[in-house]
Formats: C-alpha cells, structure tokens, sequence
C-alpha cells in the first residue's frame, strides 16, 4: 500500500508532490496534550505557506474513520451545487421529536443545523439531495471509502461511510483554496464562511466538530483550518505587508471522558494545545480558553 513509503495521502495526490519532495514532521512529544485530558487520538496540520506537514500518531491519522458530523460540510457543498438549497439560509424543517438540546427542537436554516450539529435536520437534507446526487459527489470528490450501503438514514454516523483524518486535511486545503472543480467559487465561498468560528488580531479559526457514539469509548473529530497574518517587509518596496499564511488540521480524540455533553470543550481545549505545541500556535497568538 501506498502508505508504507509515503505517510500523507493529500501531499501525493492533492499536492501532486513526490515523496521525496514532501517534509513530514512527527511530533511524539505531542502525546502529553492528550494524556492530559485522558485521551488518545491524532493531530495532523499542514503549514501551507513552509509545505511541512506536522503529526502525531500516524498510524491513526491514515486510518478511515466515521466522519460523524464532519460530513456536514459535504452535504453543505452539495446542497449548494445542486440548488437543493440556493444559500445558508435555507429552512430545514424540525421533524417533531423532542431533543435534549432544545435549539434542534424548531425549524432551522442550514446555517444553524450546521452550527449545531443537527443531525436530524442535515438528515432531511441530504434526503432531499436524493441518493442519486449524494452518491455522484460522493464519487467525484472522492470521499473516503464512499459507501453508505443503500442508507441514508445514518449512513456517515454509522460506520457505513468512513475517511481518514489525512484525508479530510486535503479536503479543507483545497476547500480554503476554492480547488474542489466539483463546486463553483460561491459553494467553496458559503462553506467557508459556514466554518468560520472566530478570528483575534492575527488569526482567523475555522472548524467542524463531530463525536462518534458508535464506537466505544466515544471519539471526537475536529477538522478545520486556521488562517495567521504575517506582517513582512517587501523586498522592493520595503512597506510592510500582511501575508496570509494557512493551516490546515484534524484532530481525533477517544477515551471515557468524551461524552455528547463534554467532548466539545475538551476537543477544543485539546485543540489550542496543539496549536501553540512547537511554536506552531503561539505565532498566531492562539490562547485555551
């Protein structure tokens, strides 16, 4: 298999780079962060500006995995290409179960589902893209394994559909780049600004966030991108310039401490630990909150 003499699958084939032109960084000092909060899992990022890539655990990171409510963001492009939905803001009607979390308990845009992870409301979307589009994406973007196993009920909860974290860096690269010729510049453009959570004086964060009940103990996944502002001087006209410089992440966690209603402040914390690990945060003054 490909992966025993190149690790990063997105740098081969996304990149279209060889092995020996790729510059990996393993980080095994990177396991403290997860011990921390009781967890094991994967952090893989991707220094676009300076090609490295940076990862710990890679066995975990080329593992296909249950994208849980990462798929969201599949569904979102989707939506938007095939003019299920004509923009964000389009009604998802609730469907009249009654949740714990009461913001699922009413009709929401797509935006809102997307914010909250709804599943049942991105589930009646994506039956009203219908199998026939689901699968046809599913194929030319390349998906994961691109199986649902004829459902479409809970086919990328379950199990069914899965994709490694390497994978999904490759997506957000090229989702942040508008390189995904499945979908025009407004689809990339609308996802994009779906994904942004917060930005601080050099920095821009974007993510979605997912947990996976099915397996046991519950694991998180957290996929995004995160955009620093590089202030250099320009060689000719010796002014000042603000340079965007791109990464592109996935962290998994598992362990007993996840839980439906734990897993969001832990990964995220987990997350800004990552961030600043190696100098690769504390550039974009990344703080845990």
């Amino acid at each position: 298999m490909f992966y025993r003499n190149c690790f990063l699958f997105f740098i081969v084939i996304v990149l279209s780079a060889s092995c020996r032109n790729v510059r990996i960084k393993e980080h095994k000092n990177w396991e403290k962060y997860f011990d921390a909060y009781a967890v094991s899992g994967s952090f893989e990022i991707y220094d676009n500006n300076k090609e490295i890539a940076h990862y710990y655990n890679k066995e975990l990171n080329a593992k296909p995995i249950s994208p849980s409510s990462t798929f969201d963001i599949f569904v979102a492009l989707t939506a938007l290409e095939t003019v299920t939905a004509k923009d964000e803001q389009k009604i998802l009607e609730w469907d009249g179960v009654d949740r714990e979390n009461e913001k699922m308990n009413k009709n929401l845009s797509l935006s809102e589902a997307f914010e909250i992870n709804s599943t049942s409301h991105i589930r009646k979307l994506i039956q009203e893209i219908g199998e026939e589009d689901i699968d046809k994406y599913l194929f030319t973007l390349q998906y994961g394994n691109q199986e649902r196993n004829g459902d479409m009920e809970n086919f990328w909860m379950n199990g069914n559909l899965k994709i490694s974290p390497d994978e999904q860096v490759g997506l957000m690269k090229r989702l942040y780049h508008t390189e995904l010729p499945q979908f025009n510049e407004r689809s990339h453009r609308i996802v994009r600004g779906m994904l942004f959570k917060e930005e601080g004086d050099t920095y821009r964060l974007y993510y979605k966030m997912g947990i996976d009940t099915t397996v046991s103990p519950n694991r998180s996944i957290l996929v995004g991108m995160v955009e620093q502002t590089i202030s250099r001087k320009h060689v000719k006209t010796k002014q000042m310039e603000n340079i965007p410089h791109p990464h592109f992440f996935a962290l998994t966690a598992q362990g007993e401490s996840l839980t439906p209603a734990s897993y969001e402040e832990i990964t995220l914390n987990l997350l800004w630990d990552l961030l600043d690990a190696n100098n690769i945060g504390d550039k974009a003054n990344f703080y845990k909150k």
